[in-house]
């Protein structure tokens, strides 16, 4: 079964190849902001690397900023791996009610080795911080996120059945979607020739 869950994007011009996921992972959404992940592959004629991206949108009374902390991975409540962080970018914007909110995206350096890691693991947590504050999560559904990485990316035969599961996960959504779909045309059917039926 084909892989949906992992997208490649070729820059000609730059000659670069960039493999990631095509959803972001959602480590934390609070009211006032969002904590997401993604994984991601780089490759050019000269080098390759694999990251995982962290990106916070949220209000600037609760900026992180990232590039001030770092990123501690528990694995199995035993391991601790501590990643640096790599800032991508930051910005700000003003919110629907005008309030300023601010985006920042830094990068973690992976290797193989470590999302394989990751991918076996029975139980993981991420302790997030910044210059400013810092989470805890539980992080043990991106064991799954990083086994369709890997299943993606580096071996189409290792966690196969996590493949199927995300297909059939996704089929059920549209299903759920086509069926609210329905529902809300024949309610503005029934709407229309009750109204129709009045005048």
């Amino acid at each position: 079964m084909a892989n949906n869950s992992v997208k490649v994007d070729y820059d000609k011009f730059e000659n670069k190849t960039i493999t990631s996921m095509k959803d972001e992972y959602c480590v934390i959404e609070k009211n006032s902001y969002k904590l997401n992940a993604m994984l991601r592959h780089v490759s050019t004629p000269k080098d390759e690397s694999l990251v995982l991206d962290l990106i916070f949108d949220g209000w600037m009374d609760d900026w992180f900023f990232l590039r001030g902390g770092n990123l501690i991975i528990n694995i199995n409540d035993v391991d601790n791996i501590v990643l640096d962080p790599h800032e991508s970018y930051t910005r700000t914007y003003r919110g629907f009610l005008d309030e300023l909110h601010c985006v920042e995206s830094d990068w973690y350096l992976f290797d193989k080795e470590l999302l394989k890691r990751i991918c076996d693991a029975e139980s993981l947590e991420f302790k997030i911080s910044g210059s400013k504050s810092y989470i805890i999560a539980n992080a043990n559904n991106f064991i799954k996120y990083a086994q369709l990485f890997y299943n993606g990316f580096f071996d189409e035969e290792a966690y196969k059945e996590m493949v199927t599961k995300s297909a059939v996960s996704s089929s059920e959504g549209c299903m759920v979607t086509l069926i609210i779909a329905l529902s809300t045309l024949s309610s503005l059917a029934l709407c229309l020739s009750l109204i129709l039926g009045v005048f």
